[in-house]
């Protein structure tokens, strides 16, 4: 168990809207439905692995604007309807967002997007640039892969996939049975000769993996420095970094519950404690972490239950997305502030970015983009 040298419930900080003054997000929202993802949630309860032991249908969701000021949405639109929309990063101008297995580039430069398309990309839960925005991260959930591009030719210039390194088993949670996975048939062959039930993947466009029987499940990853990379591994409860010239892994956080969005933090790293209901900070100073357990808002299906989607941090104000009671929590440890503002309880938040007044260009043509699109 994590030792903490300090707990926090932000029950204890005050609620103090104007605290927090204006913000303008954009939002990712994987599914316009989330009674449906709720019902499947509770059911993957009972199981040891969580996550879906049956792919689901590819659900319909969007990028949505809000406007937010003394802790209400204001304001809010719909940029676009696709896919399991979940990914979004945001660097130098340039906006970039996932569907289901393609990315999105957009700019200022031009009024169509640079689309990426990679056998290997499914299930993809982020993309973040890298300082420069020339490079661009993906975390390929559903084949337990990270992939590099390059921004302007598309180009994959780096991959590491947890089955080549160490993570390779994966299990059938109704059945209890094992399995290996890979992508090598001689691999493949020389394990079954072994006795070992496998589980050969060569086209992830066809061959889908549902949540539990990945070997990992990375669900997100950010760059940490040129040389390495900072993921976010669910089934195993734990944020790590990847030296990227090696492929070697170094465990930076653990003892989660069912973790998302891994990543640094000042001089430390920051992660979502989904299941467990906390944001945990480490860094020189030790490990925090920020209890949601007791605050209001939840309804009677998961009133014993905590998910947290995601964080990220913005100057001194770090933001959760807190699915269960559908709001944004926005909290200031220096000042032991907080605010909760509610978004549409049947949106399933995945992800979100801050957006300032010259994002405003690219933002528009994103929008003209989908309506020109869904008229074609």
């Amino acid at each position: 168990m994590t030792d903490f040298n300090e707990s926090i419930n932000l029950t204890d900080y005050d609620v103090d809207a104007p605290f927090f003054g204006a913000s303008d997000l954009l939002l990712t929202v994987k599914s316009f439905n989330l009674r449906e993802i709720r019902k499947r949630y509770l059911k993957s309860k009972s199981r040891s692995k969580s996550g879906s032991v049956e792919r689901r249908e590819p659900a319909i969701g969007g990028l949505v604007s809000v406007n937010i000021e003394d802790g209400q949405i204001i304001s809010r639109k719909i940029i676009g309807k696709y896919t399991e929309a979940r990914g979004i990063d945001v660097r130098s101008g340039k906006v970039a967002f996932s569907s289901e297995d393609e990315i999105y580039i957009f700019s200022g430069d031009t009024e169509k997007p640079t689309i990426i398309n990679h056998p290997w990309l499914s299930y993809i839960h982020t993309v973040k640039f890298n300082t420069n925005a020339d490079r661009l991260l993906v975390a390929s959930s559903g084949v337990d892969t990270l992939l590099e591009f390059d921004v302007e030719t598309g180009e994959c210039v780096w991959e590491w996939v947890a089955w080549e390194h160490g993570l390779q088993q994966g299990e059938n949670p109704e059945t209890g049975e094992s399995h290996f996975l890979t992508r090598d048939p001689n691999e493949a062959d020389q394990l079954k000769s072994q006795g070992k039930n496998v589980l050969l993947i060569r086209n992830p466009g066809e061959e889908k993996l549902p949540t539990a029987m990945r070997a990992a499940f990375m669900n997100s990853a950010e760059y940490e420095r040129s040389d390495s990379v900072v993921a976010t591994f669910f089934h195993f409860g734990e944020v790590r970094r990847i030296d990227k010239s090696t492929g070697k892994m170094e465990t930076i956080i653990s003892g989660l519950e069912k973790p998302h969005g891994g990543m640094p933090y000042h001089s430390g790293y920051l992660a979502t404690d989904t299941a467990g209901g906390r944001v945990v900070q480490q860094d020189a100073a030790g490990m925090r972490e920020f209890r949601f357990a007791g605050l209001p808002g939840k309804s009677e299906a998961v009133r014993d239950l905590e998910w947290l989607q995601t964080s990220h941090w913005n100057d001194e104000q770090t933001v959760t997305v807190d699915s269960n009671r559908t709001n944004l929590t926005f909290f200031n440890s220096s000042y032991r502030k907080r605010m909760h503002v509610q978004y549409n309880p049947d949106w399933a938040v995945q992800d979100f970015i801050f957006v300032n007044s010259g994002l405003s260009s690219v933002i528009d043509k994103v929008q003209q983009w989908f309506a020109e699109s869904v008229e074609a």
